[in-house]
């Protein structure tokens, strides 16, 4: 998710750990729907399809954040689960 952001929008892989949550990232998406980054323009002109691979549904998005109390979380639990996934 992290990584989709960084390369959509030249931002820096601390810059959107640090000033991101779950449910901006999820407007960006939104608005990338409609309004695709340029690279995922460029990869459809060439003809360059995304390799099959885990997509992450409303549903699992859903079940995470019931998993982590159904709120919003704070800037340290955030950071904290980061940590423990091994992104940051």
């Amino acid at each position: 998710m992290i990584a989709h952001v960084c390369a959509s929008t030249g931002w820096t892989w601390d810059y959107v750990a640090d000033n991101l949550d779950l449910p901006r990232i999820g407007h960006l998406n939104e608005y990338w729907r409609e309004h695709p980054p340029v690279h995922i323009l460029v990869a459809s002109y060439m003809g360059i399809k995304p390799s099959a691979g885990p997509v992450q549904s409303e549903t699992d998005e859903a079940e995470a954040i019931g998993m982590l109390g159904g709120g919003e979380l704070s800037e340290d639990e955030f950071n904290a689960l980061l940590k423990a996934k091994g992104i940051i």
